[in-house]
């Protein structure tokens, strides 16, 4: 619009008619020139002051539809990946058919040798394809490889199929806010990672100053908010929503006490311990703010009056981490022992830690006291640590008032068992102080407590199966839960090992397919502490065998035959466990001579079960038997497979002969490749008393990975389908926001077309008064 000028009171003069008549003139071609750019262009709003509400809304249309167009773009490719994985399954199914159908065809007794030999080729073939199946790439990106697209996810020796891809998914946006997985992972397919062997131990670390406030309580850590911490008379309210660590909240809570109090908190190793200063009095309570969880989350939320306290929290339970140290796994057992006199109180402290040592010696519950030897002098003093009987013990023997604490520390190094330091909190305490047997001098002794969780064994590891080979894998390295990882995942044993979703434990998986896999000791315990031992006392007799269990006849299943000639029949009829065979024979009442006995157990190298005597006689050949025709005895790995003896048992030093027997509880990674590569070795095992057994099995096998197939071709297409239907959402979700778009910033052609009349109309209009002015003269005017 033109600026507005008041209407003058007087004549008007010439350069003010002139200057008006060029403004509308200015004003009339400006708005013609816009409407005729509206036209041409058919945008209504070509800067935002042209319509600056409407403008606004145009830019965030303009910016959804831009998003849903590039969501649409997305859609479109990763259909085309998901297009290409159901080809590829496609064929799978089909050489599965064709495969299975032969595997049938020659299980009866009806086929020969030859025929299941060249069945076994056509095994071999379709295993090959199916690995080409499964290294199968689209646009550059292995289909079938998790989110590691660019390695091949399938190698295959010929006689094994490892994975090397990952089973993570690959998300695309199926809307602007909307995520979808647009693969599908290998192992949904065809297998290739075995059942985790999850950690039976938790191995529950202890509570430390940097441990974060995020891992406790099982990872689910605290709520943020404060605290209230009251004397009955003063209260502070702590925020400890910007702690970090366990350290953080100490320090918060204790540089905010009530006022005139001094708060002192103890770190134990679960929890928190809080008190105030006995000097003040009141009742000590920690309670919540505003309703909050936090003080509860932490363990030390109290409302009861219990004077200056402490407050003792509950376990927090912190989860396992990369960086928890394995020094943190446990926890050494201690006594202290303040004996009569001045400058000789000792702390008594186990080598390992936890409850028990490697080596099964108690650590807990140990009673130390002092013996007078006799007349001598200082230097001859001993110690021994005995655990035959209840409770163990730690006798010193001392010179009675010339031992030093000084000497007794050199003495009770000797055990190996325990170590001796001065007490520190005795004042002056250089261990020059002598000590005094006195008889009944309850300060004079002491009892061991506090030892828990495990020290873990570094220098023994763990044997790993797997692949037809035996990793001895040690973590004499290792200071962290990483690092066992590390040492685990980089071996040559072809596993994968993680901390369990719980935060409690590893989890170990193989990455073989068509292998048996099993984890042992390799002669101590950090298989059974970390709590993946394979087989285990509490592993159920009905899972051996990859779940055929163990079979049972009609009476006695087995003998052993013990080197004096004695049979000791057993029937595995109501036993459940590995644990309660080896309890059936150790605590048979006709095998408790140690002369003569038999001992079961868990072999420390490897897997099985274990029998054991250190009888001299000769009267008859240490033996296990079959019994009634029952194979029990070969499914518990004491037989081999078809044989009514075990073989010879083997000579140790010491005068022990053993029996060993095999592994029966291997695991195995599941999937189709297993399935083939079961079937190929069982068509070709043509001396195996249990071919047949072995053919059945991995016909069940094949069927199993049959079924996951069409589960998984399933869910493909399911998942294709409801693309589909998004698709087309988004095609008319872009049609309605390109209608509102247009709405507001592009031109309505009638309307312009009518404007664009106006304007013309009145610009000829100025035109025309313009040229009757400028020809008037002078004498007109007058």
């Amino acid at each position: 619009m033109p600026s507005i000028t008041p209407i003058p009171s007087t004549r008007i003069s010439d350069p003010l008619v002139r200057s008006r008549l060029l403004s509308q003139l200015q004003y009339d071609q400006l708005g013609l020139f816009r409407v005729q750019n509206q036209i041409s262009t058919g945008q209504r709003i070509f800067v935002p002051s042209d319509d600056a509400p409407a403008a606004l809304r145009g830019i965030a249309l303009q910016r959804l539809l831009e998003r849903k167009q590039q969501v649409q773009s997305s859609l479109a490719t990763n259909q085309t990946f998901l297009t290409a994985t159901d080809t590829a399954v496609g064929g799978v199914a089909e050489i599965l058919a064709s495969v299975r159908g032969t595997a049938i065809s020659v299980i009866g007794d009806t086929a020969d040798d030859d025929q299941r030999l060249a069945a076994a080729e056509e095994v071999d073939r379709a295993l090959e394809q199916l690995v080409d199946a499964g290294n199968q790439k689209f646009r550059g990106r292995y289909l079938f490889a998790g989110s590691q697209t660019n390695v091949e996810p399938y190698s295959f020796d010929k006689t094994y199929v490892r994975f090397d891809g990952d089973e993570q998914s690959l998300l695309g946006f199926s809307d602007i806010d909307t995520l979808f997985k647009s693969n599908v992972n290998g192992t949904e397919i065809f297998g290739g990672i075995s059942a985790a062997v999850k950690g039976t131990s938790d191995l529950n670390p202890l509570l430390t100053l940097n441990t974060r406030i995020s891992d406790l309580n099982g990872g689910a850590g605290i709520s943020e908010g404060s605290i209230r911490i009251s004397d009955g008379t003063h209260e502070s309210i702590i925020d400890v929503s910007r702690a970090s660590t366990v350290g953080d909240i100490i320090r918060l809570i204790e540089r905010n006490p009530p006022a005139g109090r001094i708060a002192t908190v103890t770190l134990t190793n679960t929890g928190l311990n809080v008190s105030l200063d006995a000097s003040g009095g009141g009742d000590l309570t920690i309670s919540e703010v505003s309703g909050g969880t936090t003080a509860a989350d932490l363990g030390i939320r109290n409302d009861n009056n219990i004077g200056a306290g402490p407050i003792v929290s509950e376990d927090l339970n912190p989860r396992l981490t990369l960086t928890t140290s394995l020094d943190n796994l446990g926890v050494r057992a201690t006594a202290t022992v303040a004996a009569t006199g001045a400058r000789n109180d000792l702390v008594f402290t186990a080598v390992q830690r936890g409850a028990t040592s490697l080596s099964g010696d108690a650590l807990n519950g140990v009673v130390i006291s002092y013996v007078d030897g006799g007349p001598g002098t200082a230097g001859s003093e001993s110690a021994v640590y005995d655990d035959s009987g209840v409770p163990a013990t730690l006798t010193i023997t001392i010179e009675d008032g010339v031992t030093t604490a000084n000497d007794v520390i050199t003495a009770v190094a000797t055990t190996g068992v325990f170590t001796a330091a001065l007490d520190t909190s005795e004042p002056g305490n250089d261990g020059t102080g002598t000590i005094t047997a006195t008889a009944g001098d309850p300060a004079a002794t002491g009892t061991t407590s506090g030892g828990s969780g495990i020290e873990f064994d570094r220098s023994a590891g763990l044997q790993i199966q797997n692949g037809g080979q035996t990793h001895t894998i040690t973590f004499n390295s290792a200071q962290t839960v990483e690092d066992v990882l590390v040492v685990l995942n980089g071996s040559n044993a072809n596993v994968l090992a993680t901390i369990n979703a719980a935060g409690t434990g590893l989890d170990i998986r193989s990455r073989l397919s068509g292998s048996d896999f099993s984890i042992g000791e390799n002669g101590g315990q950090a298989a059974a502490q970390l709590g993946v031992r394979t087989l285990h006392r509490d592993t159920a007799l009905a899972d051996l065998n990859f779940g055929f269990g163990v079979h049972d006849e009609e009476g006695t299943d087995l003998v052993i035959r013990r080197k004096d000639g004695v049979e000791m029949a057993i029937d595995v009829a109501g036993l459940h466990t590995v644990g309660d065979f080896i309890d059936a024979v150790n605590n048979r009442a006709d095998n408790q001579d140690p002369a003569t006995r038999v001992t079961a157990s868990l072999t420390s190298f490897g897997n099985g079960i274990r029998l054991t005597t250190e009888s001299t006689a000769t009267t008859a050949t240490f033996a296990v038997l079959r019994d009634h025709g029952s194979q029990a005895a070969e499914d518990l790995g004491l037989l081999p497979i078809g044989a009514d003896a075990s073989d010879g048992a083997v000579a140790e030093p010491g005068g022990v002969e053993s029996i060993t027997g095999r592994d029966v509880n291997p695991l195995e990674a599941e999937g189709v490749f297993t399935a083939l590569a079961r079937l190929s070795t069982a068509l070709r095992a043509k001396d195996a008393p249990n071919q047949k057994l072995q053919i059945s099995r991995a016909v069940e096998l094949l069927d199993e990975s049959f079924k996951q197939l069409n589960f998984s071709r399933a869910e493909l297409g399911a998942r294709q389908q409801s693309l589909d239907v998004l698709q087309q959402r988004l095609e008319s979700e872009e049609t309605e926001l390109q209608s509102a778009l247009s709405e507001e910033i592009e031109t309505d052609t009638v309307e312009a077309i009518s404007e664009l009349a106006s304007r013309q109309a009145a610009l000829q209009a100025s035109l025309a008064i313009t040229g009757q002015i400028s020809r008037l003269t002078l004498l007109e005017y007058l």
